[in-house]
């Protein structure tokens, strides 16, 4: 069966992994490190099921998205 790959936030990824706590302990802790520095942060898993359940976690990825001229000005 084919992989399915499922982008979610990365507080709610922890929920869906079948990882040891401790390797999802840290996803969360470097998602909180990674949001301070003003990245919008994806978590990536994966799974073998039409359904997000049983998934294993790949890693996090983070988005520079500064806000434009526009919003700072407002």
């Amino acid at each position: 069966m084919a992989l399915s790959p499922s982008f979610v936030s990365a507080e709610f990824i922890s929920g869906l992994c079948v990882h040891p706590l401790d390797k999802l302990e840290i996803a969360v802790k470097e998602n909180v490190e990674m949001t301070k520095h003003g990245l919008r942060v994806l978590a990536i898993a994966v799974g073998e099921q039409q359904e997000e359940k049983e998934l294993e976690f790949k890693g996090l990825i983070g988005i520079a998205d500064p806000p434009r001229e526009e919003a700072i000005q407002a």
